[in-house]
């Protein structure tokens, strides 16, 4: 109870937020403009109920929650957004980085201290929609009940998120930030339509069925609200983890950290992929399925990535006997045979609902696993080699670079891409695109060299970038020292 304590009730930073944003000024003009709101709308109260008696949802109460998670969601969202990055424009930032405030005591302040008004906002607008659904039925009230846990959850996780961008974001790059912000408002709308359909019939809210997850009938609002709040300790981990650090030091996950986060990413949508009904008797594990989970992993893999100072760092810190190459190809390696490792598990899990009819499927199984890391490995190798080079934005133009080089393919190699000839499996050897198209076992059989040509690219290129990136860390390990002053005297 004493950490909670200094957690929420003693926290000097929450304390701080709470008086910046719930000033007696804000809070009289919330509540003004909140009230006006709901009286504006108040005659959808008095609107016919059906003929038959039976409960039902009004448009009033519609209203008012598309309003509260319109302004929980996406105000409190920039507000968090701004918490870090706004101190660190006005200089003011570092000043919390010496507190004596923990890592977690500053993230929790600012996660619930930011977006402050926008739970006032939320509260205000509480009145009117109990009174509407208790007016509707007792169902209405449930589903208010369980919609209220759903928008207070997927808020935490947009909460969550946002402070993270705002953390590990420079004075730069809003653009990126509001983009990423507004791509999350769809957490909510998920959970939402989980729970129940927006429709004005209460009874099909009521009679929302289980939500199955691996095969066990679990109740979607306790289901969906456990894994977003699942999700927002993982996202805390990686601000709490960067909070108190400079920019040139940050680090999104350590490298089991991050392992660990996209692990539980497969895990959760491997618990609710349809096995039974999506194979369908088909023999081949399907390539989206592979690509998806390995996706995960190199998302999660990026915010793994090293700074030219944590090379640095790393390089004074580690001895000449455990200096090597190993230590620094080892974490985007150990990313490669984790995604590997899951794609294996997806083709076991698959085979149990659709048999292999030939050892032809499981060649073909195997390719796709190893062609997939290999991609994975080639691209996080070429971002993690200009990230330590010595240019303004090395990761911003890294990624410039490679949006480029993906769109100029897919302009090249666009009737390529749409067919499934030799053509198309060359155009492997540059992208995977390709392997999304549905090849018969004839046409695989047909382009099965050229299969082997581009797994041999995807592998030779991930060397190759390997190979640059170790020369960095070499040139970085051999520069020269500064000499130390000579006494005087």
């Amino acid at each position: 109870m004493s950490g909670l304590n200094a957690l929420f009730l003693k926290n000097p930073e929450l304390r701080r937020n709470f008086r910046i944003e719930l000033s007696p000024k804000r809070l009289v003009t919330a509540a003004i403009i909140t009230g006006v709101f709901a009286l504006i709308v108040l005659p959808s109260l008095t609107q016919r109920r059906p003929a038959s008696g039976s409960p039902y949802i009004t448009l009033y109460l519609m209203a008012i929650l598309w309003s509260q998670g319109i302004t929980l969601t996406l105000g409190g969202a920039i507000s968090c957004w701004r918490a870090v990055r706004r101190e660190r424009e006005l200089n003011t930032f570092d000043y919390q980085r010496i507190t004596r405030l923990s890592p977690l005591e500053l993230a929790i302040g600012k996660l619930f201290g930011a977006p402050a008004l926008a739970y006032f906002v939320t509260l205000c607008l509480v009145p009117p929609a109990v009174v509407s659904a208790a007016g509707s039925g007792g169902v209405a009230v449930d589903f208010l009940a369980r919609s209220y846990v759903l928008l207070f959850t997927g808020a935490l996780v947009i909460h969550a998120f946002a402070l993270m961008i705002s953390t590990i974001s420079d004075k730069g790059g809003m653009s990126s930030g509001l983009l990423l912000l507004m791509l999350f408002q769809l957490v909510p709308v998920i959970g939402l339509l989980f729970s129940a359909s927006p429709t004005t019939s209460v009874q099909n809210a009521g009679r929302t069925s289980a939500l199955p997850f691996y095969g066990i009938a679990f109740p979607p609002t306790f289901l969906w609200s456990a894994l977003e709040l699942s999700f927002v300790a993982w996202l805390m981990l990686a601000v709490v983890r960067n909070i108190k650090l400079g920019l040139e030091a940050m680090q999104l996950f350590s490298v089991w950290e991050g392992l660990g986060f996209a692990a539980y990413c497969n895990f959760v949508w491997i618990g609710f992929y349809p096995w039974r009904t999506a194979s369908r008797g088909n023999a081949v594990v399907a390539s989206e399925l592979l690509l998806f989970a390995v996706a995960f992993f190199y998302a999660v893999g990026i915010g793994v990535l090293r700074s030219r100072e944590l090379v640095r760092r790393g390089l004074r810190e580690v001895t000449a006997a455990l200096f090597g190459s190993a230590r620094w190809l080892g974490p985007i390696g150990s990313f490669a045979v984790a995604a590997a490792l899951t794609e294996i598990v997806i083709i076991i899990v698959q085979a149990q609902y659709s048999p292999w009819e030939s050892g032809a499927s499981a060649a073909r199984s195997l390719f796709l696993v190893l062609y997939f890391a290999a991609w994975m490995a080639r691209d996080l190798f070429y971002l993690q080699w200009m990230k330590i080079r010595p240019v303004r934005s090395s990761l911003g133009k890294a990624f410039l670079y490679l949006g480029v080089f993906y769109l100029s393919t897919s302009i090249v190699f666009r009737s390529a891409l749409t067919s499934t000839n030799v053509d198309a499996a060359f155009a492997a050897c540059l992208v995977p695109f390709p392997l999304l198209r549905q090849w018969t076992e004839a046409q695989w059989n047909a382009a099965g060299g050229m299969w082997l040509l581009a797994l041999g690219a995807q592998i030779g290129a991930a060397a190759v970038f390997a190979y640059l990136y170790w020369q960095e860390v070499v040139g970085l390990g051999s520069q020269p020292k500064a000499a130390p002053l000579a006494r005087v005297g």
